[in-house]
């Protein structure tokens, strides 16, 4: 995991409900590659991480990337999911390993694994 804005509490308003519009800003250049970034190498990496690009405020994404530490959600996941399975049809429910390995590396080999269905290349 590269980045994940913290804050010391919640901001709250007058009547003491929390105030989301007062968090600061998210600084993406705090979420510039570390160490561990490791770039997209076949054309479909690199098409799912502009995919995930065009989801998440973050640049570059990385294979490796948790796509929720990089700040998205379950909705924005199901979203993803379904135009990937658009682009890439398979035989392989693709949202629920998802979840549980959110990675571009670990969907490239979901979407091309043979055995279930995925698209040669």
């Amino acid at each position: 995991m590269r980045y994940r804005p913290t804050v010391p509490r919640i901001p709250t308003n007058a009547n003491g409900k929390r105030d989301y519009t007062a968090l600061p800003a998210v600084d993406t250049a705090a979420a510039e590659p570390g160490l561990d970034y490791v770039p997209p190498q076949t054309a479909l990496e690199k098409e799912l991480a502009q995919l995930w690009s065009d989801a998440l405020p973050v640049q570059p994404i990385g294979v490796e990337d948790n796509f929720f530490a990089l700040g998205g959600d379950s909705l924005q996941a199901t979203r993803l999911i379904a135009s990937i399975q658009e682009k890439y049809p398979t035989h392989t429910a693709l949202l629920a390993p998802f979840f549980q390995e959110p990675t571009i590396k670990a969907l490239a080999q979901l979407i091309l694994a043979p055995q279930d269905g995925g698209i040669p290349r």
